[in-house]
Parts: C-alpha cells; structure tokens; sequence
C-alpha cells in the first residue's frame, strides 16, 4: 500500500506545494498534559520555501491510496528551524486547543487556597468553569469521592489537578474545549465503552521490546471512607505484607474505597511492564487504545495499552511507533 497525505495550513491545500519537498512527518500523541505535536521536515536546497508564520494553523492527515486519509488532528505552528547543508526546514506544531491557549497562563500562575469538605468531581468542574472550558468530563468511577481537606500552597491549577490525577490513577488532558478526568490505561471511553482492539500479528511489528521493572515495594494498601451511619471515619485494606500505601483521599462508601485498594494494590504488587513496538503506520491508533499482540512472543502476546503513539511518515514508508503498558483491570 502507498501512504499518502494531505496539509491544510490555515485551510488552503498546501499539499502539492510540500509534495516534492517533504522529508518526514512526525506526529506524537501522548496520554496526559503533554502537548501532542507534530513536526514537518522539508528540503529546501534552493533556499526557495517561505517560513510560516508562528500560529498559523495545519490540519495533518495521514492514509493509504487503497483505505483513504486519516484526519490525525488539528496543530499550530509553534517553532520553525532552519539548518543545513543540505538545507533543510523543520516546523513544529503543537496540538490546536484554543481553550487552552487561551487559558494557559491563568492555569500555570501559582495560586493559594484550601479546599474543605468538597468531591472530587466538584473540585475538578470548578476549575473547569474557572478558566472557561466547555466543561469537565469526568469518568463516573470518580463520583462520590470526597476529598476532605486539601491545601493548593502556591501551586498551579494545573499542577494541582496533575497531583489529583497521580493519586487517582488517572490523567488530566484538555481537549476540544472541554478538561478530560480519566482513568490511565483503562481503554475505555468517559461512557465506560470499551475502546476497539487493534490486533497485531508478526507481520505487522517490524520491532518489539520488552521490559519487565522492579515490583513495586509496599505489600498492602489502605484507604479511609465515610460512615455516614455512625459518622465515623473507617479503614479497608487489602494485602497482607508491609509496609503499606496508605490513599490520601476519604471515599465516601465501602464499596468505593474496597475498589480503589484493590485497584492500587495490583498496580504495586505487579510492577511495571512496557513494550515498545515499531508497526506498519496505522493512524488509527492514538494514545489510551488497546492494543492486542497475537503469536509474537509468549512473553508479549495479550492486550496492552498505548500509552504514547508516533507516526512516522516519510517517502521511504511509513511507520508508528507504540510505547504500551498493561492495562489496569
């Protein structure tokens, strides 16, 4: 199959202009905070190729002559570099989010304030209104979690909501206009759908690795919920060796903060495993899908997690490289 690809800049058709300069296109997409990117390399030996403007805009999509285009996402010019011999331009774009460009230096400004006696969905919706999302989409595994009392000293909005993500396993990524909540390495939509499969056979992987890391080190996890009967505040663990992780937020049912302890436990009692795979450019795939290895290795076959995706589009082919994790039951 021939790949192919098209690039509107600022939507006019600039795609047979680059066709016969184009070197490569790389497009990152990564769970979390980081900004998705993309980067054009062109050839520009005549020293003939206009710069870009910083902040124009490129819609980049990506195929193949027999299955069509893939639109992969919307990106603004951030940096161009010009170097050589041979004399080549090098553009970077960062993924469009006007919501967030918008917002960024409100979400990055150091600020002081406590929280009390607030959930966790209430907490995140208010910074969302705060800074003028569309609003806060929020997995529902996160409902009726209470926070108690936390303090914000001198810390970023988005600092802060990156730290409630870490304890709660979740990431925290602006998209579309609206401020994402969700669980990491789930493979499931904000409905609780689960994400379609793509199905990997060795014909398809150019490349893997495999690395097992050190087991976690705590043996059993404790978190604290809510009697509202008694009102009192209890305790669940689960694991039987120590030391212990004790979770820093009261849940305000038994049955919410049982699941969260098993949850935690698995993550530290497994330790961490990671596959990198170099495939056949598939631009379907994009951080958070799954991901299925079929008779590769023993070791690697089964479902796994994209937790970061780059394609690599050249005139050579083209290519995407995956870094998976395994997914958290």
């Amino acid at each position: 199959m021939r790949p192919i690809f098209k690039i509107l800049a600022d939507k006019a058709d600039v795609t047979d202009i680059l066709s016969t300069r184009l070197v490569s296109i790389s497009i990152t997409d990564e769970t979390g905070l980081v900004s998705d990117k993309a980067e054009i390399l062109l050839d520009d030996r005549d020293d003939k190729l206009e710069t870009p403007p910083r902040g124009a805009e490129l819609e980049i999509s990506i195929g193949y002559e027999d299955t069509g285009l893939y639109k992969m996402g919307l990106y603004v010019v951030d940096e161009v570099e010009c170097s050589g011999m041979p004399r080549q331009m090098r553009i970077t774009a960062k993924a469009s989010n006007t919501k967030m460009k918008e917002t960024f230096s409100a979400m990055t400004a150091p600020k002081s304030r406590s929280w009390h006696d607030h959930t966790l969905i209430g907490v995140i919706k208010k910074i969302a209104k705060e800074h003028a999302f569309d609003d806060a989409l929020i997995d529902a595994v996160f409902d009726k979690i209470y926070l108690g009392h936390m303090d914000q000293t001198d810390e970023s909005d988005i600092a802060f909501l990156q730290r409630l993500a870490q304890d709660f396993g979740a990431f925290v990524k602006p998209a579309g206009g609206f401020l994402i909540f969700s669980r990491r390495k789930r493979a499931t939509t904000l409905s609780g759908a689960s994400m379609p499969i793509v199905k990997l056979e060795p014909e398809n992987v150019s490349t893997f690795s495999f690395v097992l890391a050190e087991r976690g080190k705590y043996g059993k996890v404790i978190a604290k919920w809510h009697n509202f009967k008694t009102g009192k505040e209890e305790k669940v663990e689960v694991g039987s060796d120590e030391p212990a992780f004790s979770m820093r937020h009261t849940y305000a049912t038994r049955d919410r903060a049982l699941k969260a302890v098993e949850a935690k436990l698995e993550e530290v009692l497994n330790g961490t495993e990671k596959l990198d795979l170099t495939i056949v450019g598939d631009p379907t795939i994009c951080a958070e899908a799954r991901v299925f290895v079929n008779n590769l290795s023993k070791k690697v076959n089964g479902e796994w997690i994209a937790v970061s995706v780059s394609h690599q589009f050249a005139s050579e082919g083209y290519t995407s490289q995956l870094t998976c994790e395994k997914p958290v039951k």
